[in-house]
């Protein structure tokens, strides 16, 4: 194997046939993970030269041990190369998400002792997921504080640990009465600032996560296709501008790379 034209196919063949471990813990690869990813690659370099020791657990599967990893099979290499390396397994972890994103949001979910359940917020997200217009320019991502899909700079849908729920609704379907929602705390509608003044749009706030439980709100069709128009007429924002490399620096991956309502 040349691990100067590595393919995802040889990447593939290393995590399920080369590499042993119980289970695989890396998150969405960003630039953090790309740093450790290096700095594994460099110990085992290293280690093969009897300057520093052997990584001795590696049950389970990160992206510094990855690098390590290759770094004991394939020995020094240029920079340039990790990082080519890295980015072939980057897009193969991303074609993989689709089975994995899930899991991601109920460890979070479990991290911040959140009130309402992982499968209700995974719940939430199918319906946005399922809902979201032009999911090319759609990202998401499960990072410290928030759970998020956005356009741009734009949240469509997000749980936020301390703030609660957004998601993106034009203000004729506003759910005006507190009781049609039968919610915990009334809902709130924050203006999006940065849409045209032909295009207003708000963001439906529920400031308690538990009422996304409440009345099957995953099935209120008004509110989803409220949502799914605003998330079209969201490109017309300003902040709707593509940012592909930020949103992959930060960790997101593009929604319609992992996910298909069919």
């Amino acid at each position: 194997m040349d691990i100067y034209n590595l393919s995802v196919a040889d990447g593939q063949f290393l995590l399920e046939r080369k590499f042993d471990y119980d289970r695989d813990e890396r998150k969405i690869p960003d630039v953090a993970r790309a740093t450790r990813f290096h700095t594994g690659w460099r110990d085992a370099v290293a280690s093969l030269s009897g300057e520093r020791g052997l990584y001795t657990d590696l049950r389970i599967l990160t992206w510094q041990n990855l690098g390590y990893r290759l770094g004991r099979v394939f020995g020094d290499v240029p920079a340039e190369v990790k990082a080519t390396v890295f980015n072939l397994f980057s897009e193969y972890y991303r074609l993989q998400y689709a089975s994995v994103w899930r899991d991601d949001v109920a460890q979070w979910v479990t991290d911040k002792h959140l009130v309402v359940s992982a499968e209700v917020c995974i719940a939430f997200f199918e319906q946005a997921f399922t809902y979201t217009r032009h999911p090319e320019r759609a990202w998401f991502g499960v990072h410290q504080s928030v759970v998020s899909l956005v356009v741009g700079n734009v949240y469509l849908a997000a749980i936020d640990a301390a703030e609660g729920v957004w998601l993106l609704q034009t203000p004729d379907s506003k759910v005006k009465e507190a009781n049609e929602l039968e919610v915990l705390t009334p809902p709130t509608y924050k203006p999006v600032k940065s849409m045209p003044e032909h295009t207003p749009l708000v963001w439906l706030r529920l400031t308690d996560a538990r009422d996304i439980a409440g009345v099957d709100f995953v099935h209120m069709h008004e509110v989803w296709a409220a949502y799914a128009h605003a998330s079209a007429l969201l490109l017309q924002s300003p902040q709707a501008t593509v940012r592909d490399d930020w949103h992959t620096s930060k960790g997101k991956c593009r929604l319609s790379d992992f996910w298909s309502a069919a």
